[in-house]
Order: structure tokens, then C-alpha cells, then sequence
């Protein structure tokens, strides 16, 4: 298994205790003994799906070591590139159209929520509810309300969208995104 350190969105030491033996028992060679006591941290990461190029997946990988010095470094380690990292996102303004296409907006923000919640995004959730609001909303707000943004995204039905700045009324006026201009 191979984790790329720019899929990782979070990382939490979870202490003491069980780290069992994973795929690797199908092999002759067991690199554990079945299950074995030691500290742990869990991983959060996301993958980009094999067979649909634009699904991505998010996965959980627990490691661990006998010695909770050499745990807490890893941990530690991965948790200061997660904070260094100028272009992660620390606080978002997400736009919920509950009633778009299938009707399906909240249902998709309530799955993706605790994703940003693990990787210590702070969201405002404004769920829209009428045709326009987002787009009145997004003409009333100030540059400083704006600023204290990261990104506005946008949760429909099929997908979430972010919203550069500089296209938002592009956006608000025609309803649509296309790719080749996000940044």
C-alpha cells in the first residue's frame, strides 16, 4: 500500500490498542502476528476511483509502532505538512441548492460534512431556497464578508463545485461551470 501525502486531508493518534493484520495475511509471509497491541494513528485520506475518473474516495488507513515517541513524530510530521500547506482550504462558504436536479443537494453536503470536519475546515452552510438566492446573496456580500473565505462552493445535486472568486457572477448569472476556467 502506497499513501501519497497529497491525498492526505487528516491525520489523529488514537492511543493504545489492536492493529490487525490487513491483506497482507493472504500472503505467506505475515509482516504481524494476526493482531498485535501497539499506539496508533489513523490516516484520512482520499483516492481518485480507478474505474470513474471523476469519483474520489475517501479511505482509512490505521498505522502503529510499540514506541509512542516514534507514533507521536509521525503523527506530528504529517500534521505540520497538512498546516503548511498554502493552497488547503481553512474556511469555506458552502452554498446548498437542496432542490437542484434530482433534488439530492443536502443529502450529498450531508455526506461530504464530516470530511471537512476531519480535515479542521471550518464551513457557513447556507442551504438556498428559492431560485436566485444564491446569486442575491453572492451580489450582497462585501469584499471583507468575502475574504474571510478560502472559496465558496457550490453543493448541487450531481456534484460540488468550487467557486473562484473572480467567476462568480459568471456563474450566478448563467447557472453554469465550466471547467477549463476554475483555477
Amino acid at each position: 500500500m502506497e499513501v501519497n501525502i497529497g491525498d492526505v486531508y487528516a491525520v489523529n493518534f488514537i492511543g493504545w490498542g489492536l492493529v490487525h493484520e490487513s491483506a497482507l495475511a493472504s500472503l505467506e509471509v505475515s509482516l504481524l502476528d494476526h493482531s498485535s497491541e501497539m499506539y496508533r494513528f489513523t490516516i484520512y485520506v482520499v483516492h481518485k476511483s480507478k474505474t470513474q475518473s471523476s469519483v474520489w474516495m475517501p479511505l482509512v488507513y490505521t498505522f502503529g509502532h510499540k514506541d509512542l515517541e516514534i507514533c507521536m513524530s509521525w503523527v506530528n510530521q504529517i500534521n505540520s505538512h497538512l498546516h503548511m500547506e498554502v493552497k488547503r482550504p481553512k474556511n469555506l462558504l458552502v452554498l446548498v441548492h437542496p432542490r437542484s436536479g434530482k433534488g439530492h443537494g443536502c443529502k450529498i453536503w450531508e455526506t461530504v460534512a464530516p470530511l471537512f470536519s476531519q480535515a479542521k475546515v471550518k464551513t457557513k452552510v447556507i442551504v438556498t431556497e428559492r431560485a436566485g438566492h444564491a446569486r442575491g446573496m453572492l451580489s450582497s456580500i462585501t469584499n471583507r464578508e468575502l475574504n474571510l473565505y478560502d472559496s465558496v462552493v457550490a453543493v448541487v445535486s450531481s456534484c460540488i463545485l468550487p467557486l473562484p472568486r473572480i467567476y462568480f457572477p459568471i456563474f450566478m448569472e448563467y447557472g453554469l461551470f465550466c471547467q477549463k476556467t476554475w483555477i
